[in-house]
């Protein structure tokens, strides 16, 4: 047996050295075109080599009244070629537009006409070279003018395929001004098998129905009153089994925390920026290096549990998560990405990120070419304990008469003997 599983083991190295030598050979082929994992040779291309610079002071709007946004594009070999813009994902926010322009500078300008938050996805090509953001702005509301206000957070409730799904999208009717209400929904924003149907008399809009398929989606609702015409961007996640505990998954020594809304630390204080905690080592350890297809600007660390580079000073999150400065907390992003893949706006789908180091946690697959955990998840209130090789709870030692020791890494009784002076 032994003898046998050894020959398979080189059997599968030795496919593992041909399949990454053919792939070399034949860089001009995309293997993540067809949906196979990006090798070596493609994921070195996938590197955005221009990036997309914008003041995020000025992603905050107010609700009809005049903005610009100029988003600078900086690439990393400049061309005297123009640039060609696109709207790769979703749709621009309602009562904005883009400039017609061939320049690196493009000015996003006009009147908001959406509440709360508002992402799509941006791309800038110049010849070879290519630059891929999503941007989210976020509108505050005007008091000054009369509008429909929506009471329903962006962040609809999850459904399950083939599952009955029913929620509301409602009004504030308070801010109704017209017997003339409609509301609507682009149907192909829709997940497949769900419907929207409004309700004027009940200043509601219903999304029922039962998924076919997994999705992730956003839909723009559009209620007009009378002559007044306002938006709200939604997302709804439809999962293929029940999800238990909200589906987050935090990184090892970190546990989801409902209410604030994003990981937190296990075990010591929180660590500084430019470094996360460490269970392994119980201590703060600094981030990693990107792997060579990621470049994170100024102000950003590299997260290997999330793939991606993320601000310095926001809270960690789950994986296919992202800190929202304007919701304060976490937010599900439109897409699902395994540990090791990181989301392409420019492919619209989840590319190898070609890394060959690994964070504390996790070691490299040689055949699955990514890092894959080492250890199982534990549910809520409980963290890894690496020489126990199982779970713990978060709190170190529940009895009064057992205290930590870091030596041993577990709890030990107390002993209740007493000694006189010198004993």
């Amino acid at each position: 047996m032994g003898c046998s599983r050894a020959l398979r083991e080189h059997a599968r190295h030795l496919l593992w050295i041909f399949f990454t030598a053919f792939t070399l050979g034949c860089a001009g082929d995309s293997a993540a075109a067809n949906g196979a994992p990006a090798t070596p040779a493609t994921a070195a291309t996938l590197k955005d080599t221009i990036r997309l610079n914008v003041n995020e002071a000025d992603l905050r709007v107010v609700y009809g009244q005049y903005a610009e946004i100029e988003i600078l594009a900086e690439p990393k070999n400049p061309a005297t070629d123009p640039y060609e813009w696109s709207v790769t994902s979703d749709k621009l926010p309602p009562g904005l537009q883009l400039q017609d322009t061939s320049d690196k500078d493009m000015l996003l300008f006009g009147t908001p006409q959406f509440q709360g938050s508002w992402c799509f996805g941006l791309s800038v090509a110049q010849k070879k070279e290519v630059g891929t953001r999503e941007i989210c702005l976020f509108a505050q509301d005007n008091a000054d003018l009369k509008y429909p206000k929506f009471k329903t957070d962006r962040f609809l409730p999850d459904g399950v395929v083939d599952q009955l799904y029913q929620q509301y999208i409602e009004l504030d009717k308070k801010t109704v001004a017209s017997t003339k209400l409609t509301g609507d929904v682009d149907k192909t924003e829709l997940p497949k098998g769900l419907k929207a149907e409004f309700n004027a008399l009940k200043f509601r809009m219903k999304i029922s129905g039962r998924a076919s398929k997994p999705a992730i989606a956003r839909l723009g609702v559009k209620i007009q009153d009378g002559t007044v015409d306002t938006y709200k961007q939604f997302q709804i996640v439809v999962n293929l089994k029940p999800v238990s505990g909200g589906g987050e998954s935090c990184p090892p020594g970190y546990y989801f925390d409902p209410t604030l809304g994003y990981c937190v630390q296990d075990q010591g204080d929180n660590c500084p920026p430019g470094t996360y905690y460490e269970p392994a080592t119980n201590s703060c350890q600094p981030y990693p290096q990107p792997p060579p297809t990621i470049d994170c600007p100024a102000g950003y660390d590299f997260d290997s549990y999330l793939s991606r580079c993320v601000p310095k000073h926001s809270p960690r999150c789950p994986l296919n998560y992202e800190w929202d400065n304007w919701e304060r907390r976490c937010v599900r992003k439109p897409y699902t990405c395994e540990p090791g893949y990181q989301y392409s706006w420019t492919q619209k789908e989840c590319v190898w990120i070609w890394q060959t180091s690994c964070s504390y946690g996790y070691h490299w697959d040689s055949w699955e070419r990514k890092c894959v955990r080492n250890y199982d998840y534990c549910r809520h209130g409980y963290t890894w304990d690496r020489h126990s090789q199982s779970c713990r709870p978060t709190k170190r030692c529940w009895s009064s008469d057992e205290y930590w020791e870091d030596y041993t890494r577990q709890c030990r009784r107390r002993d209740s003997r007493r000694c006189d002076i010198g004993e």
